[in-house]
């Protein structure tokens, strides 16, 4: 049985964001990068089902991917030019063209 204790937190999907973002093309909305990182991260349905108790809509998993986004974005190695927008910039494919663990 999966637990929220056992998902990954938000800053550990920053780095999947911008592979799922460089494997777009560059760029994606907000849905496609999402489905990109549940894909390539290999998150289970069970873990997706998780949601907050507050509301039991809000997939906890999903949640922690947008915070990812935002955080990317804050940190200035992603851009959103437009609402549901992120752009990999020029900082972001420099992060990508290291290790990866170097890169996290």
């Amino acid at each position: 049985m999966v637990t929220k204790d056992d998902l990954p937190k938000y800053k550990e999907f920053e780095y999947s964001v911008l592979v799922a973002a460089s494997t777009l093309g560059g760029s994606g909305h907000k849905n496609e990068i999402i489905s990109a990182v549940i894909d390539a991260e290999k998150i289970s349905d069970e873990a997706l089902e998780l949601v907050y108790e507050s509301d039991g809509k809000k997939s906890l998993v999903v949640d922690r991917i947008e915070w990812a986004m935002s955080y990317n974005v804050m940190g200035g190695v992603m851009d959103r030019p437009e609402r549901g927008l992120y752009v990999l910039n020029a900082a972001g494919r420099r992060l990508l063209g290291l290790e990866e663990e170097q890169a996290r």
